[in-house]
């Protein structure tokens, strides 16, 4: 019988289960050092899971770098049915190289329907941005998506790059991204409204665009920018007040 229902909190467990019948297996490895060997054993485990509908991995503060990110990279190649998609990577190394690794993935995932990333408090530059827009639009079914940047260093260039980027996903109805604290400036706020205008059928949008400096004017500019999207039916945004 096919599994259903599986969450591993030990490695060597999942490592050891019928990979090959998992459906929609929860691996969480939080707060615990992955080394070379458990990021190549992890990396080949997952690529084992051939029936994949939907994955779930929670690597939060696992000391993930730019080196073990390389090591993921193939982790999804054989999971060309994944329908909806959660990586967890908050609080880890990685920067616009790691991330270049890890983004690769989603070559292989050509039927995603639902992507949530965690890339919160890591050392993702405008690169990195740049990296995780052009990668994720491969994903051309996706019609969710949510996005925790906060705490890296993407800015004004990197913030325009991404927003361009995730507006050739033509199906997406849902987007959230939370971009707290990542030097974007009223510029930066500017050029990502201005890419948000270009969605087609975004229906709910929720942006988190609080310390990042920008202010009262272009707070405005912005907003009258997205109700501008042409089928949006709710949007929630979130900017610092009283900025001068």
């Amino acid at each position: 019988m096919t599994n259903k229902n599986n969450y591993f909190k030990n490695l060597e467990e999942f490592y050891n289960s019928s990979l090959s019948s998992l459906i929609d297996p929860q691996i969480s490895i939080n707060a615990k050092q992955i080394g070379i060997e458990d990021a190549q054993k992890l990396s080949s485990a997952i690529s084992k899971c051939t029936n994949l509908s939907t994955l779930t991995l929670y690597l939060r503060g696992s000391f993930v770098d730019d080196q073990l990110s390389q090591i993921l990279s193939p982790t999804l190649q054989n999971c060309s049915s994944l329908l909806n998609l959660k990586l967890d990577f908050f609080n880890n190394n990685i920067g616009d190289k790691g991330l270049a690794s890890l983004c690769s993935a989603f070559d292989y995932c050509t039927n995603l329907q639902n992507l949530r990333i965690d890339l919160s408090n890591n050392n993702i530059g405008s690169k990195g941005a740049l990296h995780l827009g052009q990668s994720i639009v491969k994903c051309k079914n996706l019609q969710f998506l949510n996005l925790d940047l906060y705490g890296n260093k993407i800015g004004t260039k990197g913030v325009q790059d991404l927003g361009l980027a995730l507006t050739n996903l033509y199906k997406l109805q849902h987007l959230a991204i939370d971009l707290y604290q990542n030097n974007i400036g009223s510029l930066g706020a500017s050029h990502l409204g201005s890419a948000l205008m270009r969605f087609e059928n975004l229906e709910i949008l929720t942006l988190n665009l609080n310390s990042n400096q920008v202010s009262e004017i272009p707070q405005q500019q912005f907003k009258n920018k997205t109700n501008k999207i042409k089928r949006l039916v709710f949007q929630a945004i979130s900017f610092d007040q009283q900025v001068n």
